[in-house]
Parts: C-alpha cells; sequence; structure tokens
C-alpha cells in the first residue's frame, strides 16, 4: 500500500516502518519494485520526536485489527493529516470497534470507502482525520497493545 500511495501522491519522500516490514516478511532491498528513489526505510519508534506526528497520511494494510492498527499508526499522523487503513469484508464491524481507540489517540471523522479492485476483489479504505494530537503515553509497548487492545 505504501508504494501504491508514493505513486498516487507523488510524494517528495516516504517512510516505512520496519516493524510493519517484519510483519509482511519484506526484505529492504526487495521493497522497491518501482524504482522509487527518495524512500527512507527506518527503523523507528512513533515516540521519536523526528517521525511523531509529522505525516499527512499514514496507511496500513490489513495486518491487525483497527483498534490495535490504529495505535501503532495514528502517533505519526500529524494534526489534520490522515490514517487510512486497508480492510477486507469485516470493515464495518472493525470500524465500531475500533472507534474508540482512534478517538483515544486523536482521531475523529471515521469513514469507510468501498472499492471494486481487479480479479473481483472488494476492498474497504477506513479512514481518519487526525484533530488532535495523539497523548504521549501511546503507543504503548507491543505485548501490551496486543494482550489489551484499546
Amino acid at each position: 500500500i505504501g508504494a501504491v500511495a508514493k505513486q498516487a501522491l507523488a510524494q517528495e519522500g516516504m517512510l516505512v516502518g520496519a516493524h510493519i516490514l517484519q510483519i509482511a516478511d519484506i526484505k529492504e532491498e526487495n521493497f522497491n519494485p518501482l524504482g522509487i528513489e527518495d524512500k527512507t526505510v527506518a527503523e523507528l519508534a512513533a515516540k521519536e520526536e523526528k517521525y511523531r506526528e509529522k505525516f499527512d497520511y499514514v496507511t496500513a494494510r490489513a495486518v491487525a485489527r483497527l483498534n490495535t492498527l490504529s495505535e501503532y499508526c495514528m502517533p505519526f499522523v500529524k494534526k489534520g493529516g490522515t490514517f487510512v487503513s486497508m480492510k477486507g469484508p469485516g470493515a464495518e464491524e472493525e470500524l465500531l470497534e475500533g472507534k474508540k481507540a482512534i478517538e483515544i489517540l486523536g482521531g475523529d471523522n471515521l469513514s469507510i470507502i468501498k472499492e471494486n479492485l481487479p480479479m473481483d476483489n472488494t476492498r474497504f479504505f477506513i479512514t481518519a482525520k487526525k484533530t488532535k494530537n495523539t497523548p504521549e503515553k501511546y503507543p504503548r509497548a507491543s505485548a501490551k497493545i496486543n494482550k489489551s487492545p484499546l
């Protein structure tokens, strides 16, 4: 999804979190099939000042439930920016389940966009606008996020 967003938005630079690369079992040297020259792959934590609340758009595919995934992603979105999560058929249920987490993390104005992709693949994109800064205590440690999602 990051490479697609990069092409679509024609951004000057893009950051891909190493944690997401590990989940997807993607090697850094294989990340760049489109020849994107200005990508930055960094090991990062959302608590690092140089990355926290700096990005207009943060995207993620369906690697976790929305209430878990949002805690990893929302701290990177700057106020006025947008978090976009690609989801499958259970998107409406996940939106209801994840609404509280998004609000705790500074998001609002949630919506679902349905897209019919090639080969009869329907995907949903849940979007949340960042209206407040994420409290400093987030994200919590991964074990805590997974054990007790917001």
